[in-house]
């Protein structure tokens, strides 16, 4: 049969799109659930069983695959779930249980601007609160009762995220972790079931994603403490303490830190305990510190982002306190950073201290900040 012929069935899509997603890439290899290079140690429930016609994975929690060393090439498995509300995710170049990079699709939110997300795992933190809209988003349409079918294409630092029918890529970035071989994995929030789970490695491309520059005003450099439990701390004081481990930390293109990438997953499990402390619903502090070097006194517009919660203070004075936490200000809610707030800095002539003090709870934590010129300062 010719390729007319194969055009004139219902499979002429499929096949066509098959024909252009393995050239260049090695001959898809099939992961069974069966395999003992799983390991399941990370979900609370998983188990292996025929689901709508085929032999499926069901996982609730984190399932990861230590058979292969992947750094480019493409993921491709199907997902469905049958509860009115679950996540479906694809773990890849993973490091570690807590280290790795992420793409996954919530099943509940077809034709929402957020069905489909990217989001760099540091220190067990999944940030999706930091990369939003332009960033790690994508909107999706599909029926969360059927399979849907999610490729995953990665080359270097880009990642290509196609979902359901679409031709076209969902969601295009730059990938945030460093570029390393690692194992891939599952994640299923709520219940999901996957099949046909699959990778193509490719070679490692050079033809990088080129990242923009900080665009003038943006604060690329800063000094982080060590993190604490914020319910023992003034936030609206400067730290009091000597704070052993400030250290420096510089931010992404966009002026954005991820403090989960500076901030080691044991210090959150080794904070003090006082019996029912829980890092996952009790509030993490951590301070962020900069010198603004000013010509003269003068007045500074700075806008500024964060996640979840925020004290500013300038040369000891706070300056605003502000919440952006999940659903702290309405039920929908998501509690995404970005510069939405601004707030008008007094500077005083010569050396002036900024500090941000940043608590989480949940969905990561970060900050963010520029001025509106630079007229007359140095950072």
């Amino acid at each position: 049969m010719n390729l007319q012929s194969l055009c004139s069935t219902l499979t002429c899509t499929f096949v066509l799109s098959s024909i252009f997603v393995t050239n260049g890439f090695s001959q898809a290899t099939r992961v069974s659930f069966d395999d003992p290079a799983w390991d399941f140690s990370r979900s609370v429930e998983s188990r292996v069983e025929i689901y709508k016609g085929r032999e499926s994975l069901y996982l609730e929690g984190k399932a990861l695959f230590s058979g292969t060393h992947f750094a480019d090439g493409i993921i491709e498995v199907d997902v469905t779930t049958p509860f009115p509300r679950a996540y479906a995710g694809v773990l890849f170049r993973t490091q570690s249980p807590t280290e790795y990079e992420e793409a996954y699709i919530r099943l509940h939110k077809s034709g929402s601007p957020d069905a489909i997300q990217y989001t760099p795992v540091f220190n067990d933190v999944a940030a999706w609160q930091l990369y939003g809209p332009g960033d790690g988003w994508g909107m999706a349409a599909f029926d969360r009762h059927e399979w849907i079918s999610i490729r995953i294409e990665i080359s270097g630092n880009q990642i290509k995220v196609f979902a359901g029918q679409s031709d076209n890529a969902i969601v295009s970035t730059h990938l945030r972790r460093e570029e390393k071989n690692g194992g891939l994995g599952l994640w299923g929030l709520f219940g999901a079931y996957f099949s046909n789970f699959r990778y193509s490695p490719a070679e490692s491309s050079e033809d990088n994603l080129e990242v923009s520059e900080p665009e003038p005003g943006v604060i690329t450099n800063w000094s982080l403490s060590n993190a604490f439990r914020a319910e023992n701390v003034n936030l609206a004081e400067p730290p009091s303490e000597d704070y052993s481990h400030w250290f420096e930390a510089e931010s992404e293109s966009t002026g954005l830190v991820n403090l989960s990438r500076y901030l080691p997953d044991e210090d959150f499990r080794n904070l003090p305990d006082d019996g029912d402390f829980d890092a996952g619903q009790s509030a993490l502090g951590a301070h962020a510190k900069t010198i603004i070097t000013s010509e003269s006194d003068q007045i500074k517009k700075l806008y500024f982002g964060y996640s979840d919660n925020v004290v500013i203070i300038l040369n000891g004075k706070p300056m605003y306190s502000g919440k952006s936490g999940f659903q702290s200000r309405d039920p929908l809610f998501q509690g995404m950073i970005g510069y939405h707030d601004a707030v008008f800095l007094d500077l005083k002539k010569g050396k002036n201290e900024l500090l941000f003090t940043v608590t989480e709870t949940f969905g990561g934590w970060g900050l963010m900040a520029k001025f509106e010129n630079v007229a007359g300062i140095e950072f």
